[in-house]
């Protein structure tokens, strides 16, 4: 009981940290989508530096994320500059 409740704590928590922090700015110029969180994944499409995308989840060094055309795809966490929306 306590191993579920701590389950679900944890999956609330990262819920609420992905919801308050919606988006982010790629930059360091063009960056590279992947479909998976690992640069062994195959390339979604390239990206500008300096777009704005929406933050979906993310898993250590990556975020999974969405473009204003509705592309998703993971990108590094150190390409891209989280946006505090208060």
């Amino acid at each position: 009981l306590g191993l579920l409740l701590l389950s679900v704590f944890a999956g609330n928590s990262r819920q609420h940290k992905i919801e308050n922090i919606n988006f982010a700015i790629v930059f360091g110029g063009d960056q590279s989508l992947y479909q998976g969180p690992d640069i062994v994944s195959d390339k979604i499409k390239e990206v500008t530096g300096g777009i704005k995308v929406k933050i979906l989840d993310y898993s250590q060094e990556w975020y999974k994320v969405a473009t204003m055309d509705s592309e998703q795809g993971w990108i590094k966490k150190a390409n891209v500059k989280l946006l505090q929306l208060e």
